[in-house]
């Protein structure tokens, strides 16, 4: 199987295979850099943190009530809907903060141990 070239690699061989134009080495120039600027975007969205600290309080509620909690019981505990509950649930789960049991058809969540 072959290696992928990135782009900007491709721009890098552009760049080397027409070091003799300046006005070509500037475009390619300033297209690496918009590659630079696009590659440190990552940042975290204020829906993201707050549903960060959103799940921390769920496991904290779970943690002190010592015993598994519904998705619903939980969402009210911390003021949250059901839905959003059980999305953020999904993503304790998937990191391991959380186990999932299914007792019947009743779905449980309670902090690993």
């Amino acid at each position: 199987m072959t290696e992928r070239v990135t782009k900007r690699e491709r721009f890098a061989e552009l760049r080397e295979a027409v070091a003799d134009n300046d006005e070509l080495v500037a475009f390619i120039d300033h297209e690496i850099e918009l590659l630079n600027k696009k590659r440190g975007t990552k940042t975290r969205t204020k829906a993201q943190v707050e549903n960060d600290a959103t799940k921390a309080a769920m496991v904290e509620a779970l943690t002190e009530s010592g015993e598994a909690m519904r998705a619903t019981d939980l969402g009210a505990e911390v003021g949250i809907g059901v839905q959003k509950a059980t999305a953020l649930l999904k993503q304790l789960v998937e990191d391991g903060a959380v186990v999932r049991e299914v007792d019947k058809k009743v779905v449980t969540f309670k902090v690993t141990e």
